[in-house]
């Protein structure tokens, strides 16, 4: 799962992403919305986590973007306001979740994994892997692996095969 994190604020950007890559792996970056909107074009997320309010384009008009490009996007929006019309602006625009500041990660976490089970009930109704699709997914598989160990542990293995059934 590839996740964007929204951020103007770098300690909590930082720290937070960092939470998070030792959880999903996949997290990218960006320090408004501006750059976010960059970020969500060029790496097709599942997941976008935003600040609300962010220099050089919001954390709402970003998403009002987002989903002209990808309308299923999941989206989360953290914020230390508690107005309901803001929160009510948010709904509109197309948010999944609203979380408050300071962001409980636990929290934040379970908003995802409860995306991610939805998600992969999705694509298990889908139809089932065949042929070049499923070859190119056993490969990456394997090259995610293979760049894990290599990275937990400083070696990488010597031989490594995945098949899915």
């Amino acid at each position: 799962m590839k996740i964007i994190y929204v951020e103007d604020e770098f300690e909590a950007r930082e720290a937070l992403s960092k939470y998070m890559k030792r959880r999903f792996g996949k997290i990218f970056t960006a320090v408004d919305g501006a750059d976010g909107l960059k970020v969500f074009r060029e790496q097709h997320p599942d997941v976008v986590i935003a600040d609300l309010y962010m220099p050089n384009m919001d954390g709402l008009e970003m998403i009002r973007e987002m989903r002209k490009i990808q309308p299923e996007i999941y989206v989360i929006i953290t914020s230390a306001v508690e107005d309901v019309d803001v929160i009510l602006k948010s709904v509109d625009a197309g948010i999944n979740k609203y979380l408050l500041k300071p962001i409980d990660p636990e929290e934040l976490i379970q908003s995802i994994n409860d995306y991610a089970a939805i998600a992969a009930q999705r694509h298990r109704a889908e139809e089932p892997l065949a042929g070049d699709r499923k070859k190119r997914m056993e490969d990456e598989i394997k090259k995610e692996f293979t760049a894990f160990l290599k990275g937990a542990t400083g070696k990488g293995p010597s031989d490594v095969s995945v098949f899915i059934n």
